[in-house]
């Protein structure tokens, strides 16, 4: 990550980002600024951004929409997004989460909120680049097979498409099979964060995980009132 992290507004009111650049003024960040969805793509993939601030309702397309995007291109999908919206029912959170996003901020919001989520976003990021590089992990649970440094998941030796966070779900479950995970362990874990109104995207992940699984849905266990557990097969 350089020095002066590069981050890219992309809102389509002028008196917001000018809001924002003088909140960012003072914290040695380069700022870059896109005012449609079509074009905060094109910004992001060309200027390659370390942060992406991301309005909810622009002009041309639903920031929803944009996140996808993004998230589906190589050269963007490892870009942390904080969602920047007034809707600020937990559903929607959650569905910005579900589709990628890293953070969701509801407006009016506070500068130094802000400022503090953006740097937890930027130090995640780089601790994971600066991370040592671990030895390949493969785990096995009966007819599942899977190979972390691939990311790659499979059933019966064929292969299941995961989205980057229910492949970090599966793995935080599978990796210690029998282990009770609370949803806010989970969040933490996978998502960087706990926050007690979002925990629900964890089991809307769940569920979309188990459909994937198909006959194997059943070994990720609900524990009533706590969360979620791998279950081994029982040996015969």
């Amino acid at each position: 990550m350089p020095l002066k992290p590069v981050i890219l507004i992309v809102d389509d009111e002028k008196d917001i980002l000018k809001s924002l650049k003088d909140t960012l003024a003072g914290e040695s960040f380069t700022i870059v600024t896109a005012m449609t969805g079509k074009d905060g793509i094109s910004t992001a993939l060309k200027e390659k951004p370390d942060l992406i601030l991301l309005d909810l309702r622009l002009p041309d397309m639903d920031g929803y929409d944009v996140c996808r995007e993004l998230k589906k291109s190589e050269g963007t999908k490892q870009i942390p997004i904080i969602m920047l919206s007034t809707r600020s029912k937990d559903t929607e959170k959650v569905v910005g989460l579900e589709i990628g996003a890293d953070d969701y901020l509801t407006k009016p919001y506070n500068s130094m909120e802000l400022l503090a989520r953006i740097r937890v976003a930027l130090r995640r990021v780089q601790n994971a680049q600066s991370a040592p590089t671990k030895p390949v992990g493969i785990y096995r649970s009966g007819p599942l097979l899977i190979e972390s440094e691939e990311r790659s998941v499979k059933v019966n030796q064929k292969a299941i498409k995961l989205t980057r966070k229910e492949f970090d779900l599966l793995v935080a479950l599978v990796s210690k099979p029998g282990k009770v995970f609370s949803r806010s362990g989970l969040m933490e874990m996978v998502w960087g964060y706990a926050y007690d109104s979002l925990q629900g995207t964890v089991d809307s992940h769940i569920k979309t995980l188990r459909k994937k699984l198909g006959g194997l849905s059943d070994r990720i266990e609900t524990v009533t009132g706590i969360g979620y557990k791998w279950s081994e097969p029982e040996e015969k």
